[in-house]
């Protein structure tokens, strides 16, 4: 890494890893500096730059557009996020024409101490006095590991070793932009809808739902929905002289919220449930990177609704009338969906759209016609406008040291990050006797004497379940507890509490000992213990522990036991 006293305009060479095309394109206006484990950078206006990794930013000077959202200084920090294959596009959002300001934002320095970069204060201070008439951005690694398991970069196209040694140290790297190449975007389109949606919203609620096919870009417009509608006002702000140029976005008047039903690629949660979040953050990242309590989440206990359509149906009955019985406030609900728009698949989606009872449906895909039958058998008129959206252009760029990843690693990724990344080790583990919780394992497959062996070391959901589904045995009372099926398939919903790492199970004490981000309050509020298909914990999360100076598997240990590697159970 470059010296902290050093700092160098970009190197010549990096646009080429992006575009092909003649050396007299290089891109001008970027400038880099590395300092205290942080990175600086001075922009010029209409200049673009490439993120790759994980990070806080905090915009010190001016103004940045990121995910389609203009941050100011009183916007941050932001956590900043990319997924493999793909980095983040930072835009410069700040023309100073005649102002030359080079006022340090109130309250910086605390930002800068909250995500961890307090000592590239002076630095930041100073590169404002230096550049009145750019804007200047800290960007800051969040200090643990990658949460994409294949995330390994390949640098060996590259012309200079700046992004490696910014990766080594930092887990992200940056990469200037040529605009000359990206071509002129305008997102007129969604910004009409934006302002339509608010403006409605003070009157009664807007239910929104978007459809598409896999990989056609929902959930980025969902994120951009919200992100547009959270700073719906905040460019027309009037810029403040005491922070540097931005004054602080308006306070939202409408309460967003979103309904996430597609299991298998959940975006505030792990997978394998349908769930109700509030948004009341800016989302910058990848599905899992956002990581919301819902406000109320149940199982649908697999990672596609079509292996349980019934229970699939039933979740989403019960978080509707959740939404029609407690959200009684006008508010905006966004409904996310599955891109599954074929046999059981385009069922369900009518089924949806017949429930939520949408006011608009936005297709990201173009050629979608709205469905006219829902499951299992049921003919539905689904009487909202459909809405043909645009590509969403300007929010991400192919990242060539990268390779795209595939949607299990995606909810590998979710996991890892509903854990906390690598701290096993550092949580406190909550133990739970047997007959205190109900054992399940959703495709009925393991037989009730394995299931602790099942979900040992494995991840399982935290459930209420009824109490006339809870099986005890009268002869034994110590054994655990069984979920038995009220008919031939569980058609009832199971409210999910949260998930928790099965981290050992003693089988002499006759107690179960989990890890879990949720509270032990929430833990002991649970009756069940829930298997899921498709939610297994990865291997890459439990043999590469923070230990000490070193990293290592975490080891499977009782109070009682000497630890020994988790790969031997």
């Amino acid at each position: 890494m470059s010296d902290c006293s050093k700092d160098n305009n970009w190197p010549v060479g990096s646009h080429q890893h992006h575009f092909s095309g003649s050396s007299d394109r290089v891109p001008t206006g970027v400038r880099l500096f590395l300092h205290r484990n942080s990175v600086l950078v001075a922009l010029s206006d209409s200049v673009m730059i490439s993120f790759a990794g994980s990070a806080w930013l905090q915009v010190a000077h001016g103004s940045v557009r990121v995910f389609d959202v203009r941050l100011r200084p009183s916007d941050g920090p932001v956590h900043v996020q990319s997924v493999p294959g793909s980095c983040l596009l930072i835009k410069n959002a700040n023309s100073y024409g005649n102002n030359s300001s080079n006022n340090i934002s109130l309250g910086l320095y605390d930002r800068m101490q909250l995500m961890g970069a307090g000592l590239a204060f002076d630095k930041a201070g100073e590169l404002i006095k230096r550049f009145p008439r750019k804007t200047i951005i800290i960007l800051h690694g969040l200090g643990t590991a990658d949460r994409y398991s294949s995330l390994k970069p390949n640098f060996h196209l590259a012309t200079d070793s700046t992004p490696e040694n910014m990766w080594s140290d930092c887990r992200f790297y940056v990469t200037p932009v040529d605009v000359g190449w990206l071509p002129n975007y305008s997102n007129k389109q969604l910004d009409i809808l934006v302002t339509n949606f608010i403006k409605a919203s003070t009157r009664t609620v807007i239910r929104v739902a978007i459809v598409g096919s896999r990989n056609s870009g929902k959930s980025s417009t969902m994120r951009v929905l919200c992100n547009r509608i959270l700073h719906s006002s905040s460019d027309d702000q009037p810029q403040s002289q005491t922070d540097g140029g931005g004054g602080p976005p308006s306070q939202k008047t409408v309460p967003i919220f979103v309904l996430d039903l597609d299991p298998g690629q959940t975006e505030f949660t792990p997978s394998t449930c349908v769930s109700l979040v509030e948004v009341n953050c800016l989302l910058m990242g990848p599905p899992g990177a956002h990581q919301i309590k819902p406000r109320k989440s149940l199982l649908v206990g697999d990672s596609t609704a079509g292996a349980r359509p019934e229970s699939y149906v039933a979740a989403v009955n019960s978080l509707m009338s959740y939404v029609n019985n407690e959200l009684t406030f006008n508010h905006i609900l966004i409904v996310n969906t599955m891109g599954w728009l074929n046999g059981i698949g385009d069922l369900l989606l009518g089924t949806v759209l017949d429930i939520v009872k949408p006011c608009k449906v936005l297709a990201t895909s173009e050629g979608i016609e709205l469905p006219t039958m829902a499951w299992p058998a049921k003919h539905v008129q689904i009487d909202a406008p459909i809405v043909y959206l645009k590509k969403i252009e300007g929010l991400f760029i192919q990242d060539s040291y990268t390779k795209p990843v595939k949607p299990a690693e995606h909810r590998k990724a979710t996991i890892i990050n509903y854990f906390g990344g690598l701290s096993l080790l550092s949580k406190k583990t909550i133990a739970l006797p047997w007959n205190s919780v109900a054992l399940h394992e959703v495709s009925g497959l393991c037989p009730p004497q394995e299931l602790l062996r099942l979900i040992n070391a494995n991840v399982v959901a935290l459930c209420n379940a009824a109490e006339d589904t809870i099986w005890k045995s009268k002869s034994d009372p110590t054994v655990p507890m069984l979920l038995r099926e009220t008919s031939g398939t569980r058609d009832e919903p199971m409210e999910c509490l949260g998930f928790a790492f099965v981290r050992a199970v003693d089988m002499l004490r006759k107690t179960i000992y989990l890890i879990t981000p949720e509270s032990e309050e929430t833990v002991r509020s649970a009756n069940a213990l829930v298997h899921c298909t498709g939610l297994n914990v990865t291997d890459y999360l439990v043999t590469n522990q923070n230990r000490g100076s070193r990293q290592g598997p975490a080891p499977y240990s009782l109070s009682t036991d000497t630890p020994r590697p988790i790969w031997e159970l």
